[in-house]
């Protein structure tokens, strides 16, 4: 037996969906008709737990639009993971990843029958949202009946230009709703996106600094965006010459392949959920392959080497490598909007920060 220490496994159910959003990095839309087995998907889930190595595992049903997969399918996963990690002794968290617009009363059974953790597409109000995606105000009535039943979820929204405009007020109307856990998204170089809708790197900027704001004066009843918090939570180990702990995704090599990876909906294995990273890279049979895959990915790519000598390298996410593909030049303006970021927080944390600490 072979173990393994992917601890967070994406299950992409389906590329179908009742959405055809331009910046998908899915790929998915209504005409897509890949649907993964059922039948595998347990072997799969099963297998990932029996041959972990630890006692925490993540598992993440994502698509496409995985209710389109159907609530029995869904259910079957749950069971079957729920099952062989009580069997093992594995702190299970089990999401799903959704664009909202589909919930009913048998979802929302299943979200707490299972505990499941689901996050929710929505780029801020109707008119903002309705520009790239639609169906803003069916989402906004499912978020009020998941409130409503105590259902505890996320946001994710993508940084379009629309957003980006109105980020202050948009910021204001997600705490207005109580939709106080979000993550605002760069679209970076998605796939069906226009080089002409890449946002220039001082509205990256001006995001983050309106972001930091935000939840600095409102503080406990701010809007907590995942993104820019954690970028301040580093800036400040940083200054105070601790560790700087970094997620995979945020790593100049990230984890793709030994920390998580993606059951495809044709039954193999990916290093990573972002489909746009498929291009020339190979799959796996099986988990245990997926190290030869990883290793094959990584053997042309090149890490930036001016970064370890940049300031901002602390707080800097380095560009998620399914966007970007390793090459610098898709992720300059991101990287332009973090040093500027570095040298904001410098002025405005720095000397508190010595105050306290000093």
């Amino acid at each position: 037996m072979i173990k393994h220490r992917i601890a967070t496994l994406f299950v992409s159910t389906t590329d179908r969906c009742n959405l055809a959003c331009r910046y998908c990095s899915a790929a998915a839309g209504p005409a897509r008709k890949a649907a993964l087995a059922p039948e595998i998907a347990e072997r799969a889930v099963c297998q990932w737990l029996s041959d972990l190595e630890g006692n925490r595992a993540t598992l993440v049903m994502t698509g496409g639009e995985p209710i389109l997969w159907g609530l029995e399918n869904l259910e079957r996963v749950c069971r079957v993971a729920t099952t062989e990690a009580g069997r093992r002794s594995i702190d299970l968290t089990i999401g799903i990843q959704s664009n909202g617009v589909l919930v009913d009363d048998d979802f929302i059974n299943l979200l707490q029958r299972w505990r499941i953790e689901p996050g929710f597409s929505l780029d801020g109000p109707a008119h903002v949202h309705d520009v790239r995606r639609g169906n803003g105000a069916a989402t906004l009535a499912v978020l009020k009946r998941l409130q409503a039943r105590a259902v505890r979820f996320a946001i994710v929204s993508c940084l379009t230009p629309e957003l980006a405009n109105e980020i202050e007020d948009a910021l204001e109307w997600f705490r207005r709703q109580g939709f106080l856990k979000i993550r605002v998204n760069p679209i970076g170089e998605a796939t069906r996106v226009r080089r002409s809708e890449r946002l220039s790197p001082d509205t990256l900027f001006n995001v983050k600094k309106a972001i930091y704001e935000h939840m600095q004066r409102h503080q406990e009843g701010a809007v907590h965006e995942r993104n820019v918090g954690r970028q301040v939570k580093k800036f400040d180990q940083a200054f105070r010459g601790r560790t700087v702990v970094k997620e995979h995704c945020e790593q100049l090599k990230c984890g793709a392949g030994v920390h998580l990876a993606c059951l495809d909906p044709d039954g193999s294995f990916n290093l990573c959920v972002e489909k746009s990273m498929r291009g020339g890279l190979g799959r796996a049979a099986s988990l245990d392959r997926l190290p030869r895959a990883r290793q094959e990915f990584w053997r042309n790519k090149k890490r930036w080497s001016h970064c370890s000598s940049c300031p901002a390298n602390a707080i800097c996410d380095h560009g998620c490598v399914a966007y970007h593909k390793m090459d610098f030049c898709k992720f300059e303006h991101e990287c332009a909007a973090n040093r500027m970021f570095w040298k904001y927080l410098v002025a405005e944390r720095a000397p508190s920060l010595t105050r306290t600490h000093g």
